[in-house]
């Protein structure tokens, strides 16, 4: 094994140990950032695959969810506890090993 020292531009392949701090990007507008990232399908090959997340027509599973989440004693504790800030979990639910960070609310629904 031998560690030879090439200066500047006779270091055509640096690795991360020869580079220094100002070498370094600083933004996502630096082009050595934007090169990083390339799309591999593009848009209109995947849009027959797209759905409508904006539709108000209720689909038999959606139905059947809100038919059972005021039936389901469990989820309506966690929801309780998530809308009010809990600091833990219901001591009957540890068994399900989550912690407050892992529950989130949006219109009165756990996410």
């Amino acid at each position: 094994f031998k560690i030879e020292y090439k200066p500047g531009r006779l270091n055509t392949i640096p690795d991360a140990l020869s580079r220094r701090d100002q070498d370094i990007p600083k933004g996502s507008d630096d082009e050595r950032i934007r090169s990083r990232f390339i799309q591999v399908l593009k848009g209109e090959s995947i849009d027959h695959l797209r759905t409508n997340a904006t539709t108000t027509e209720t689909t038999p599973l959606q139905q059947l969810w809100d038919e059972t989440i005021p039936q389901d004693e469990q989820y309506q504790d966690l929801l309780k506890a998530a809308t009010e800030n809990a600091r833990q979990v219901p001591a009957a639910y540890k068994h399900l090993k989550l912690s407050m960070t892992d529950l989130s609310t949006a219109d009165s629904r756990l996410l």
